[in-house]
């Protein structure tokens, strides 16, 4: 916490933040829907998730969610880098 707020000091930063306010700001709201949509997919689709057992559906579900994850990580830091 005390690295982000030594970076929000800067004023370097300050000023990409302030240029990039709009994309930030859709990235944090497509971030705070996501968990939701992986919800609805997973019960749309909750056959390609069933396994032999329960612990088979669960590593599938939490396989299936990391690799969601990262993929909205890094689609989020390239819109933003772009």
């Amino acid at each position: 916490m005390k690295l982000l707020t030594v970076l929000l000091e800067d004023e370097n930063m300050q000023n990409l933040v302030q240029t990039n306010e709009a994309q930030i700001l859709e990235a944090a709201s497509v971030y705070d829907s996501f968990p939701q949509e992986l919800k609805n997919h997973i019960a749309a689709n909750l056959e390609n998730f069933i396994g032999a057992d329960i612990h088979e559906t669960y590593e599938n579900m939490k396989s299936f969610t990391e690799g969601a994850v990262f993929q909205l990580l890094h689609e989020l830091s390239d819109s933003l880098v772009a």
